[in-house]
């Protein structure tokens, strides 16, 4: 797990902490924004291709696309119109062409209409012209001519056309209105012949309207032609130049003609522009209706980052304490440090921070350590679990915890297992003898079980080889085995107690030297040259091989003679035969003394 990947230890970490809400928290946040970042993301890559397209399409509306298109934030409702086509504002030559399409001259039929009534008016006034109504109607109009000059002068009474005698008074006055009256509804038939007359002028008149301030010069001409029904006083001439007005229409529909053949020639090679642009902005858009959710969204992510780190470090702390406190264990005489231990990132970038230093100098975890400094710190980094309240198991289980570590760790691991142990059932699988010995001469309570796997693979459990024990049994099955030779007791017998012995003194001189501050290389040194077992036994008492005489005198002060007399009979007896008196009685000496010492 230490020389996997960054992400691998995170996530076996991680879970201790328990922070598996706010991971899925964090996760459906990194969905959501996927989701809403996605429109952004395809309308960004296909506006390349879209704007080489757009280079080279002739159309004049691909420039103005391109303008759209261009800066930091598109003209998107400037390019919606030039997708469908509905733009108004554009002065190019496609607009030109646009606007002349829609072009219209006078409707033709309703200038014949009109001319038709104007013409049918001029007849019936015509016919009229001459005949007793018309003279009535004239007569009627001097009479109201004159009684207009009457009322505005009603003190004089003569005649103001021929100056005669004859009064204009209150009576002529009312002898005229009568006749005015009698005279205008005998002329009836020529005032409706005028007033039909005037309302023909007036609606040819209406028909001519001014032409749009972007007419083709080509058709001007025509056009004014058309605009003089409007200047023309004389009926009968008002008609004539009304009819001319199909020429107009005719030549504004050959300019609309015209510009449809070309506008839908524009349009046939414009279509696929149109359409990938449409397909853009249809992606343009999402992006902008998902840009307020996406802001929402990395709101929450940053939010949720700084309250993941905070409880993730708080989290963290009490483990990376522990963590710390057991490598200081484990790091038994090496000069790497380990440092605050942290969590940090998250998706891709999640990793476990190491702060180590190598003799005080900062360094990469991984790249100064060895393989037992890297198993150790795997060990510091998840034996913390056992600790937290959270952890159901009141067990722990380890396989082969002894990887690759030298002497020195493997102390530090009796001692951390040995802590481990006041709060949980600790059980180690170790092929490593090493771990056993040093949970022996570090005095750490332990219960050594030996598993065998024997014949048809049936296993046998037995009783951890506590190698004084074990040459205590031999011993005593040497003394059990009847019809023995007695030369082979006096060789073989102090050959076992000495082994005994041996076993027993190596564990408080191995106790003693640790605790001088020694190394192990150097402790394993000293104990290879203490060949003789009274050499081990100034060793285990006194840390030096050469103190055998006072080593001797200490072992007499404190178990009798026969305890120094002992050790030295079983040195004796592995180079020479030496008298055997009481088998029982030796063997029993050898376990007394044997118990004693491994308690120094």
């Amino acid at each position: 797990m230490i020389g996997g990947k960054p992400s691998e230890m995170y996530d076996a970490v991680a879970p201790i902490l328990g922070l598996e809400q706010l991971a899925a928290a964090d996760k459906r946040l990194r969905e959501l924004a996927r989701a809403y970042e996605a429109p952004a993301k395809a309308a960004k890559a296909e506006l390349p291709a879209l704007l080489a397209l757009l280079d080279s399409t002739e159309d004049p509306r691909a420039a103005s696309a391109r303008t759209a298109l261009s800066g930091r934030r598109p003209d998107l409702a400037r390019v919606a119109e030039l997708a469908a086509g509905t733009g108004t504002a554009d002065e190019s030559p496609l607009f030109d062409l646009r606007r002349r399409s829609t072009l219209t001259g006078p409707d033709t039929e309703s200038v014949a209409t009109a001319v038709a009534r104007l013409r049918e008016a001029i007849a019936s006034a015509d016919d009229l012209r001459g005949t007793s109504a018309e003279d009535a109607l004239r007569r009627a109009e001097l009479l109201a001519r004159a009684l207009t000059h009457h009322r505005a002068h009603p003190a004089l009474g003569t005649c103001p056309v021929c100056g005669g005698t004859a009064r204009l008074d209150e009576e002529w006055a009312r002898d005229a209105a009568e006749q005015e009256q009698r005279l205008r509804a005998e002329a009836e038939q020529v005032l409706t012949a005028r007033t039909e007359l005037d309302a023909a002028v007036q609606a040819v008149r209406d028909l001519a309207v001014p032409p749009p301030d972007w007419l083709p010069s080509q058709i001007a001409a025509a056009w004014d032609d058309w605009l003089r029904c409007r200047t023309v006083t004389d009926p009968a001439a008002l008609a004539s130049v009304a009819e001319n007005a199909a020429r107009t229409a005719a030549a504004a529909r050959v300019t609309r003609q015209e510009a449809a053949v070309r506008l839908a020639d524009q349009d046939d090679t414009w279509r696929d522009t149109a359409r990938a642009l449409a397909a853009w902005l249809d992606k343009a858009h999402a992006a902008e209706q998902a840009a307020p959710h996406l802001a929402r969204v990395k709101a929450a992510q940053r939010w949720l980052k700084a309250t993941h780190d905070e409880i993730r470090a708080d989290r963290m702390r009490p483990i990376a304490e522990d963590a710390q406190r057991i490598w200081s264990h484990l790091r038994q005489q090496s000069n790497v440090v380990l440092g605050p231990v942290r969590l940090s990132g998250s998706a891709t970038q999640r990793k476990v921070a190491l702060d180590v230093t190598v003799d005080d100098i900062d360094a990469p975890a991984l790249g100064v350590m060895s393989q037992g400094e890297l198993h150790s710190l795997a060990l510091s980094l998840f034996l913390p679990r056992t600790f937290l309240p959270e952890n159901p198991f009141r067990f722990l289980v380890i396989d082969e915890p002894v990887q690759s570590m030298d002497p020195a760790k493997v102390d530090g691991l009796a001692r951390v297992l040995a802590l481990l142990a006041e709060h949980r059932q600790v059980v180690v699988f170790t092929h490593d003898t090493r771990l056993p010995q040093a949970l022996k001469y570090l005095r750490l309570p332990a219960t050594v079980l030996t598993v065998d796997r024997r014949e048809c693979s049936v296993v046998r459990v037995r009783s951890g080889d506590d190698p004084v024990k074990q040459a205590l049994h031999d011993a005593k099955a040497l003394a059990r085995t009847r019809d023995l030779p007695g030369d082979v007791v006096t060789r073989v017998l102090p050959g076992l107690c000495r082994t005994a012995l041996e076993a027993a003194l190596l564990e408080p001189a191995r106790r003693r030297l640790l605790g001088t501050g020694l190394p192990h290389a150097e402790i394993e040194q000293r104990i290879a040259k203490a060949h003789k077992l009274t050499e081990l036994a100034s060793l285990a008492l006194h840390g030096e091989t050469d103190r055998v005489a006072e080593t001797m005198t200490d072992l007499t002060r404190a178990y009798g003679r026969q305890a120094a007399d002992h050790i030295r009979w079983c040195n004796r007896g592995t180079h020479e035969a030496v008298p055997v008196d009481d088998v029982d009685e030796i063997i029993r000496r050898t376990a007394d003394l044997a118990k004693a010492v491994r308690s120094l």
